[in-house]
């Protein structure tokens, strides 16, 4: 038995398991850094939250390349 065959999902290669879990620790570490950071409101954090959940990879990377940066600057 190969390792293609002992993929759950005999259609993709073990690559894209392994690149979506990526993705999902992605997500849930911007999460839990839009949560810890030093945001006054709530309604922002609520805001960013949802926009990383509705766009995963690029509402995620918005995060640490944009917004990341003004909240530090701001503080």
């Amino acid at each position: 038995m190969s390792v293609a065959e002992a993929s759950s999902e005999p259609l993709l290669p073990l690559y894209a398991d392994v690149l979506w879990m990526l993705g999902a620790v992605f997500v849930v570490a911007t999460s839990v850094a839009i949560i810890r950071a030093r945001i006054a409101s709530v309604g922002v954090k609520i805001v960013w939250i949802v926009i990383v959940l509705l766009v995963p990879f690029l509402g995620a990377l918005a995060w640490w390349l944009i917004a990341r940066r003004l909240v530090t600057r701001l503080n």
